[in-house]
């Protein structure tokens, strides 16, 4: 048997590493995603937080 990696075998090889890319970019953009929306959460939190100390504090909004 002969090992001709030159027709449809180097096809294969290519397509699985063009999904291999795509998968590995989707994860990326995700996992910044979920980390975007974390932080986001976390400073409007942080915000209302402090906006209710001041009014506990009656300390004037500017």
């Amino acid at each position: 048997m002969e090992n001709d990696y030159t027709g449809w075998a180097a096809g294969i090889g290519i397509v699985g590493f063009l999904i291999a890319i795509v998968l590995y970019l989707g994860m990326l953009a995700l996992t910044l995603w979920v980390f975007y929306l974390i932080i986001r959460t976390a400073v409007k939190n942080g915000i209302l937080k402090a906006d209710e100390e001041r009014r506990r504090r009656s300390y004037p909004l500017q």
